[in-house]
């Protein structure tokens, strides 16, 4: 690919720098030979214009009259070339001054040719056969009365009648070369017109290139206006394209006037050139800002900012003359930012790109340090390297900001695909905690029958806790996802380590024993308490994933041990004599990761790390070779003491008089167990299944205590605690108090319950202790002022 690129570069920078071709001829083309050139043919298309190149007759201090017959007379003066070091008619050394230059050019009698009159760097009158045909600015006698002008690049004159006689008026005051630094050409119109044509092509693709290519960047930046890079090059693009421009064919330059005022022609095309090298490096730096120094981006910056200081302060004579220097700095400068690329980077086709575009640069700031004061109409080949270069930057940077796109878009395709699995993970979590709630509560309720018999009591147990083993599981399965995506609310609580251990050892005796693993407890030392300050429920799933794994993992016969630590953190070690697989040491916590056990998901370890962490403690492997492995479960102690924690039997709340109590529930269990507890203890208890039915079951009777579910068919729970709440502010009716009842019990649901009105919320399952307490808190609304009942 890169040999590719390479070829491709080569070829586009031959392709354009064959449109930056600079005066025709060359060897054996005519030259003035003591101010008289011999043109036997007039150059027709596709023959090249000739350059008026060789000896013109100059008179210094003196504007000569263009009515003149004959061969011009001596001294002579070297054309295209400034006249600084000619001595000439007396002239003295230096840019300044003004004098006329003339030359007669012998082509067939009776044949008309036209000229092309390129931008001098000075002022000028152009007269043939004695008329005016052409001017840039007005030339003068003193810098006062000499204003120096650009217009158009090439102005190609109407035709003159064979021979011509050609006298320029020239002056300078403004430019470090003065005199005829760029030769006329001459041939006949067409042929000058395709000479033009050629380079406004070049200079029209050029400045396409670098306003498409800054449009795109700026079209990108709009979309990521945080990053500052695209920016920068739109800047880049602009300064090229004014500096193209205004040293070129001056295009742009044309929309604006006809002539524009030389010295701020020049200021503006030196400027432009300044800041364009300032914002390449910082193109270069914001690609790569880890390969190229800080300081040497600082020294490119403060050497830039002198020289426009130096532009905008002082005239053009002046810093003009340090125009060499500064383009062998810049050079030096993308020289170093190149090496520092090259040697820090060898690889990846991105940097090999843009070394090539960098090369590019280089060398046209190189070829035109070396024809800066050349005589000749060529354009600057520096904006050839440049366009060159901007392929690179905008390569890569489309490449970049296609990969940003694509990774922002999959990031909203997960982030879609995490709101689709927590909505589907919410309704499965309702859908399945109603029914175990149920269970739950009915069993509570059978268990307080004192008509059942002792084996009847202990299988009511059995399917009650069986019931809440199904609930947290279910409970939990929310829970890890919350923690990988680190939106888990710990809800932290003093928890006896100890028994939860009991209980995990308890629940899984039936496969260690199936298996022929014996499970053994080495508690804690004696008076030294487990409590734990974290979530019970988490816990005896940590614990109950690493002893699965281990009874698991032991052979028949063999030994599960799990040993308490007390201290701070508690520990509790969870040992078996089967060593991990040496592969399986290093990926032991990673997602997924298994060893080949049949039906194993790799999610066991995994997930303990996770819950063990969400409470701020760990989980670590703590194995030597021949000694088994030994799993290592950590978390934080609680303050409080032992007796913090024992069960304290409270007296179950009796209400001094029965409330009525409206009950909305789409589940038939939940109404059947608010009912009988409440009613059990004299309360006025209605039932409804939807939020629609609850409305008019309050408008027909007035409640004291309203119980809703959140999710309900027909009507749900929000928008009917809504409308019972503007019922309640219409008609005046005395405050009930409204407890949404929901299988969710996160923030968000708490906070949307009481915005819509509610009192409070109170999960599932219903415990019996909690409803009687919210109705003896409550005075029957009867006994309350301003009682409206519909009935």
């Amino acid at each position: 690919m890169g040999r590719r690129i390479l070829i491709w570069l080569l070829a586009l920078a031959g392709m354009l720098l064959a449109g930056c071709s600079g005066t025709p001829g060359g060897r054996g083309a005519p030259e003035a030979r003591q101010g008289v050139l011999r043109l036997p043919v007039l150059p027709s298309v596709p023959a090249e214009p000739v350059a008026l190149a060789g000896e013109w007759a100059f008179s210094w201090q003196r504007f000569e009259s263009p009515e003149w017959a004959g061969a011009p007379p001596g001294p002579y003066i070297r054309v295209p070339q400034d006249w600084n070091e000619q001595p000439a008619s007396g002239k003295p050394p230096g840019p300044e001054g003004w004098g006329t230059y003339r030359l007669r050019v012998d082509c067939p009698a009776g044949q008309r040719l036209a000229l092309l009159v390129p931008s001098e760097r000075t002022s000028l009158r152009l007269y043939a056969n004695g008329e005016l045909i052409a001017s840039q600015g007005r030339p003068g006698e003193t810098a006062a009365s000499t204003r120096a002008a650009v217009n158009d690049r090439n102005v190609i004159t109407r035709q003159v009648e064979c021979p011509a006689r050609l006298t320029a008026h020239v002056a300078n005051y403004d430019h470090r070369a003065g005199g005829l630094v760029r030769p006329f050409l001459v041939g006949s119109t067409p042929s000058l017109a395709a000479w033009r044509e050629a380079r406004i092509v070049r200079e029209t693709l050029l400045l396409g290139a670098y306003g498409l290519t800054g449009f795109v960047t700026f079209i990108f930046w709009l979309g990521r206006r945080r990053e500052l890079l695209p920016l920068a090059f739109t800047a880049l693009c602009l300064c090229l394209i004014v500096y193209t421009d205004i040293s070129g064919e001056r295009l742009l330059l044309r929309l604006w006037t006809s002539e524009l005022g030389w010295a701020l022609a020049v200021r503006i095309e030196y400027l432009s050139r300044i800041a364009a090298l300032s914002l390449f490096v910082l193109t270069l730096y914001g690609l790569y800002p880890e390969r190229l120094p800080r300081r040497l981006v600082a020294a490119v910056l403060g050497l830039s900012g002198l020289a426009a200081i130096l532009v905008l302060t002082t005239p053009a004579g002046v810093y003009s003359a340090y125009a060499a220097a500064g383009q062998a700095i810049s050079i030096a400068l993308g020289a170093v930012a190149g090496w520092f690329l090259f040697r820090r980077s060898r690889r990846g086709t991105e940097v090999r790109i843009l070394l090539l575009g960098l090369v590019a640069v280089l060398v046209s700031l190189a070829v035109d340090l070396v024809m800066l004061d050349a005589a000749s109409t060529r354009s600057p080949v520096t904006p050839v390297g440049f366009a060159l270069f901007l392929l690179s930057p905008a390569w890569i940077m489309g490449r970049r900001l296609g990969l940003a796109a694509y990774h922002a878009e999959r990031s909203r395709a997960l982030e879609e695909s995490a709101r689709l699995r927590e909505d589907v993970d919410r309704i499965s979590r309702h859908d399945l905690r109603t029914p175990l709630a149920g269970i739950v509560g009915a069993t509570r309720l059978m268990a307080q029958d004192q008509r059942l018999a002792p084996d009847q009591q202990a299988q009511v147990t059995a399917v009650r806790d069986a019931a809440l083993r199904a609930l947290e599981m279910v409970n939990l399965s929310l829970g890890l996802y919350r923690m990988e995506a680190g939106t888990y609310e710990l809800r932290p609580e003093v928890v006896d380590l100890a028994g939860v251990t009991e209980r995990v050892l308890r629940d899984l005796g039936a496969q260690a024993e199936s298996t022929g693993v014996t499970l053994h407890i080495e508690p804690a030392a004696e008076g030294a308490a487990m409590l734990a300050w974290a979530e019970e429920t988490l816990c005896y799933s940590i614990l109950a994933n690493l002893v699965r794994n281990a009874i698991e993992a032991t052979p028949a016969g063999g030994e599960v041990r799990v040993t308490l630590q007390a201290g701070d953190p508690l520990r509790v070690l969870v040992h078996n004599p089967t060593e991990i697989p040496q592969g399986m040491v290093g990926r032991m916590f990673q997602k997924y990761a298994t060893a080949g056990k049949v039906g194993g998901t790799g999610l066991g370890t995994y997930s303990a790390r996770l819950m063990a962490r969400a409470q701020g403690g760990e989980v670590e492997l703590a194995s030597r070779a021949g000694a088994g492995t030994t799993l290592v479960v950590s978390l934080p102690r609680a303050a409080s003491s032992p007796a913090a924690v024992e069960a304290v039997p409270l007296p179950m709340p009796v209400a001094t008089s029965p409330v009525q109590v409206l009950v909305a529930d789409d589940d038939p269990m939940t109404r059947m167990i608010a009912e009988r507890v409440l009613a059990q203890a004299g309360h006025e208890v209605r039932t409804v299944a939807d939020g629609r039915a609850a409305l008019a079951a309050a408008a027909q009777q007035w409640p004291d205590l309203v119980l809703m579910d959140a999710e309900m068919p027909v009507m749900g729970g929000l928008e009917a605690v809504r409308l019972l709440r503007e019922t309640q502010a219409q008609a005046g009716r005395p405050a009930c108090r409204v407890l949404l009842i929901s299988a969710h019990d996160d923030e968000a649901h708490v906070r949307s319950a009481m915005e819509a009105g509610a009192d409070g919320c109170l999960p599932k399952p219903l415990e019996a202790r909690v409803l009687l307490a919210e109705a003896a808190l409550l005075r029957p609304a009867a006994a309350r002022p301003g009682r409206s009942v519909v009935g």
